[in-house]
């Protein structure tokens, strides 16, 4: 697109997320990146998230002025009509009084699923014994997922691996769940969450989240008002 442009007068715009920007990072696509031009006087760059922004501009030599930050939206989908409550949880053998929590998400390091088990470890057991959470996403780093797996026996409380799901069937469970629960950790590649989309979904779903303050997820979930922002480490999430 960058080499194009130069055939054109158009203006070109360009939307990044947090991942991608650590992705340009190599030697070789820093290079690329300066070669093309892809950056040049008549790109517009659109963040979607102001710490996608602000971290863009210290990885780019690019002029504030040309660089935007949008924040990301769902689509009415996720307002719409979803399943009777007390159907899907008699579908997923959930018992009445169980306390659900949900997560979405890729099953990768820094989504933190270990840090959320952690914590469950942490609560009263009376407390811990009426948890079920359901995990919801396809698998990410094999090493990763077999240690989530390995651990969860000593967890205590009632864990399910679900898979992908269609949307609306994920729309369905967060109708008969409690509360959405994402709590990211920092990367050792330094990578983090550059907005959280799935937060979003879940609150146009009516449910609170629980959410690690890295990041972008502070834009995504709104403290105190629709979800819970903590520090990523275990005794804060489980308070």
């Amino acid at each position: 697109l960058a080499l194009a442009r130069r055939r054109t007068s158009a203006r070109l715009v360009l939307s990044v997320h947090g991942t991608d920007i650590d992705e340009m990072q190599t030697a070789a696509k820093r290079l690329a990146v300066r070669l093309s031009g892809a950056f040049g006087p008549r790109a517009e760059v659109v963040a979607n998230s102001d710490f996608t922004r602000d971290l863009f501009l210290s990885r780019f030599d690019v002029p504030p002025g040309r660089v935007r930050a949008i924040a990301l939206g769902v689509s009415e989908f996720w307002f719409g009509p979803r399943a009777d409550r007390d159907a899907v949880r008699r579908e997923h053998t959930l018992d009445p009084d169980a306390l659900v929590m949900v997560t979405v998400g890729r099953i990768t390091r820094r989504k933190g699923h270990l840090a959320s088990l952690a914590a469950l470890r942490l609560l009263p057991e009376p407390l811990r014994r009426r948890i079920t959470w359901l995990i919801i996403g396809p698998d990410g780093e094999p090493d990763y997922v077999a240690e989530l797996h390995a651990a969860v026996d000593s967890a205590g409380c009632d864990i399910r691996f679900l898979g992908s799901l269609p949307d609306a069937d994920i729309r369905d469970v967060f109708g008969a769940a409690d509360f959405f629960c994402l709590t990211g950790v920092p990367d050792q590649s330094g990578r983090a969450e550059g907005f959280g989309l799935a937060y979003l979904e879940a609150g146009a779903c009516d449910l609170p989240s629980v959410a690690a303050d890295i990041g972008g997820v502070n834009e995504a979930v709104i403290s105190g008002r629709s979800g819970l922002l903590v520090e990523p480490e275990p005794a804060a999430i489980a308070h």
